[in-house]
């Protein structure tokens, strides 16, 4: 979704030395173009901080030819690269930004709880909680009475 809204890879940024560091005797074959820099012209950081957390940063051994990382932070080895559950708050800024949105703050809730696996009916679902922090319940439409949103998924079952 990121590309198509005209995002590259966080860790492409033409300023990514100073925050990673590309492992490429790590890498398959073939993978070391994925890690390029775009150059400056390009850029469209949006004026936002690097984003260890974006859906569009690549996680520590993605294109491992041997389970070892292939992209670590500077300063910290073992920080937590990119994710899959959902757009960070930098994400949504910078797309923000980038079409000068003028959408609702992302701040009327809270973080997410994690997530927690329950079986009902011989499904498993995995769910997560967020509380409506605005001073109006109706600046959140999917929250409860009690200002409570949760997000359901079906997964595969046995829950994990």
């Amino acid at each position: 979704m990121m590309h198509a809204a005209g995002v590259f890879h966080e860790q492409s940024r033409y300023d990514s030395d100073q925050y990673v560091v590309v492992k490429y005797e790590n890498m398959k074959d073939g993978a070391s173009s994925q890690f390029d820099k775009q150059p400056l012209e390009f850029a469209n950081t949006q004026g936002l901080p690097y984003d260890y957390a974006s859906v569009m940063h690549y996680g520590r051994t993605d294109f491992s030819k041997n389970g070892l990382p292939t992209i670590e932070a500077k300063g910290d080895p073992g920080k937590k690269l990119g994710q899959d559950i959902g757009l960070s708050d930098l994400d949504i800024q910078k797309i923000q930004k980038f079409y000068e949105c003028d959408a609702p703050s992302t701040k009327v809730f809270s973080k997410w709880t994690d997530w927690t696996c329950k079986v009902y009916d011989s499904d498993c679902w995995k769910s997560r909680e967020r509380l409506c922090t605005a001073d109006s319940l109706s600046s959140c439409p999917k929250a409860n009475d009690y200002g409570i949103e949760t997000e359901w998924q079906y997964v595969n079952c046995p829950c994990a």
